[in-house]
């Protein structure tokens, strides 16, 4: 398995597996990010690639001005992270991970923070066993206002 960053050329492969990721989003949506991501110097995307030439999971992350519980600015954020259910638990997610940490290392930053839903025990467990700390959880809500 090789991890690198993303080209041109996995658009397709990086859309499908986005599509699992975040299934509310729509795949236009999903289009237009990946086309306007070649063009953002601050976002890197990694992916990792079988022997046979097959994308196995990817991770996007970018640099955020604030991260919840970071004490240093700006920070690198893990801003998606995928792995195919097949290959869980076999350390893609892990190499994704080091790469992401390198990236933000290479930028002078000390700091990585990432999120997930409350009930993403998964995602919970997986950063856990990659060194991360729980800082804090939240809720959103959101009201429907009538202008009558």
């Amino acid at each position: 398995m090789k991890i690198r960053y993303v080209m041109e050329a996995d658009k397709a492969n990086w859309l499908a597996l986005r599509q699992e990721l975040w299934p509310e989003t729509p795949p236009q949506e999903h289009e237009a990010e990946i086309l306007a991501y070649f063009s953002m110097p601050d976002l890197a995307t990694f992916v990792a690639i079988d022997d046979n030439g097959d994308m196995l999971g990817f991770l996007e992350a970018g640099l955020r001005s604030y991260g919840e519980g970071c004490a240093s600015h700006p920070v690198a954020y893990v801003e998606g992270w995928y792995v195919l259910p097949s290959h869980r638990r076999q350390g893609v997610g892990r190499r994704l991970m080091d790469a992401a940490e390198e990236w933000a290392l290479d930028r002078g930053l000390r700091e990585i923070g990432s999120d997930m839903l409350v009930n993403n025990e998964i995602s919970l467990k997986a950063h856990t066993a990659l060194g991360y700390t729980e800082v804090e959880r939240l809720i959103h809500v959101v009201k429907k206002i009538d202008p009558s």
